[in-house]
This record gives C-alpha cells, structure tokens and sequence, in this order.
C-alpha cells in the first residue's frame, strides 16, 4: 500500500483515489478525496485557504491535503493531550 503523498503531483496526472494499492486521505466526511495533489502543486503561490475542487474540504495552498482519519497520524491523540498538558505546565504564570 502506497501513501499518496508519496506521489508527485506530477506523477498523478492520470490518477484518481480510490484505487487499489494507494491510500487516499479521508475528507471531512469520511470519503477519500479523489485527486488530494491539487493543494501541493500550488506551492510558490499565495499561502491562503481554499475548498479543493475535488472533495470540498478546506485546504491550504503549497501544502499537503488534510487527512482527518487520525488512526493514520504517527501521533495519537493522548500524544498530542499530553505534549499540550506539558508545554502548559512550562508556561511561566504572569497573572498579577
């Protein structure tokens, strides 16, 4: 099983998700988007947010397609709860 985003945008021209043996990011809605390389190709463009012409989602251009099926993130949730929970505790109080 290949990544998507380990696909040229260029190298995906004729591609469209889902297809066997690549892995497709999963909108909002849980569908996956057929063709995620529209936001990366912009890359060199104004940063700004966009819905992808393809699933409808917000993006952001010059950058990877969201994937909002967090089972797929090396980083669980717990994770993130407890790296946030630490960075607080190093927050110095300033309150008067």
């Amino acid at each position: 099983m290949i990544h998507w985003s380990k696909i040229q945008p260029k190298d995906a021209a004729d591609i469209v998700l889902p297809r066997q043996g690549i892995q497709g990011p999963v909108d909002t809605e849980g569908k996956e988007c057929p063709w995620p390389w529209e936001p990366q190709q912009l890359g060199g463009r104004p940063l700004g947010m966009y819905h992808c012409p393809y699933c409808g989602d917000i993006v952001v251009a010059g950058v990877s397609h969201v994937d909002y099926v967090t089972e797929r993130w090396d980083t669980t949730t717990a994770q993130w709860v407890n790296l946030v929970e630490e960075a607080e505790r190093q927050v110095p109080d300033v309150s008067p």
